[in-house]
């Protein structure tokens, strides 16, 4: 049922991608005009798609080592209450990420042009408001984490509350040291 609706959802997107990009795109140029004028390199794309698709998969390897691993030590059972209190946890870095996003290539102009400062001070404030996202977060984690595991996951993963709130001080902690990535 799931992967049906996740199948009807990406049709939907699929054709109002298709309305947004004929009604606003091709609107200034016609189809034919962009197609006389942009050079395809198709060669030089396709060489560069297997170290894209080897970083790529290297990054979702790694997103799920840790379940893997687990299963290998330990029960499913486990894996299920970990997985779903990562689930739940992960919730806290939404802030952080929205966050490095908008910030990652103001840092890179601020840093080229030699402004250390600035960037010191782009970084303390995003750290902020990282930080205090992360908070809101935890706090409702806190207070409405049980009653979500059981809405969310069923009674089965009552346990995966007390996980959540392990992880989630964690990535609390994370968003403090900011955009370590970035940087």
């Amino acid at each position: 049922l799931v992967m049906g609706l996740h199948g009807v959802a990406v049709f939907v997107a699929l054709i109002w991608a298709n309305f947004v990009f004929k009604r606003y795109c091709l609107k200034e140029q016609p189809l034919n005009m962009v197609q006389n004028s942009a050079e395809f390199q198709s060669k030089t794309w396709l060489r560069s798609l297997l170290p894209l698709s080897l970083i790529t998969g290297a990054a979702v390897i790694n997103s799920k080592l840790d379940l893997f691993m687990l299963g290998v030590l330990s029960s499913k059972a486990n894996v299920g209450i970990y997985s779903v209190s990562i689930q739940i946890a992960g919730v806290i870095v939404i802030g952080q990420t929205i966050v490095n996003a908008i910030i990652a290539p103001k840092i890179a102009r601020i840093y080229a042009n030699g402004e250390k400062l600035e960037v010191q001070r782009l970084v303390t404030h995003a750290c902020q408001l990282s930080f205090m996202a992360a908070l809101a977060c935890l706090v409702v984690i806190v207070f409405f984490g049980q009653s979500l595991v059981h809405m969310f996951f069923g009674m089965d993963f009552s346990a995966a509350y007390y996980v959540a709130l392990v992880a989630s001080i964690g990535y609390v902690f994370s968003t403090c040291v900011g955009p370590v990535g970035i940087i």
